[in-house]
């Protein structure tokens, strides 16, 4: 996905996993690929951090350059459940509510440090025990 072009699909469209998945199909790529790409390109898209989760704890982490919490230290580690405030903590409590919407949330639901920002966060499930959670400012 060359940059411009990706950044040019990207123009004046509001972050969602709507996007992801048109992205996905319009460079046929797998919407994990995307949802990276935002991260390697910074100004012009984005700025974001994703959490994968597999069996219901914390495998990786990917964030831009330009996610305004990118230094903050984060509530949750490798090897570790997500933060029990968070959309995808709420889900792994109860497995039997997916919030599939884009939900806002305060940046201390993640972070340890406070602040007047409100984050978006939308999760993506998939069917081979493994998760991903999106957080982008609002």
């Amino acid at each position: 996905m060359p940059s411009v072009i990706f950044k040019k699909a990207c123009y004046k469209k509001v972050f969602s996993l709507n996007l992801i998945e048109e992205l996905s199909k319009e460079f046929n790529v797998s919407k994990t690929a995307v949802l990276l790409r935002f991260t390697d390109i910074d100004a012009g898209t984005y700025p974001l951090m994703i959490f994968f989760f597999r069996k219901g704890v914390l495998s990786s982490f990917k964030k831009s350059s330009d996610f305004p919490f990118k230094d903050v230290p984060f509530k949750t580690k490798i090897g570790q459940p997500p933060p029990k405030t968070s959309v995808i903590g709420e889900y792994y409590l109860n497995k039997e509510t997916k919030f599939k919407e884009v939900m806002e949330v305060s940046v201390t639901d993640w972070f340890w440090r406070d602040s007047n920002i409100k984050l978006n966060e939308q999760c993506f499930y998939s069917d081979y025990d493994y998760d991903i959670s999106i957080l982008w400012p609002d």
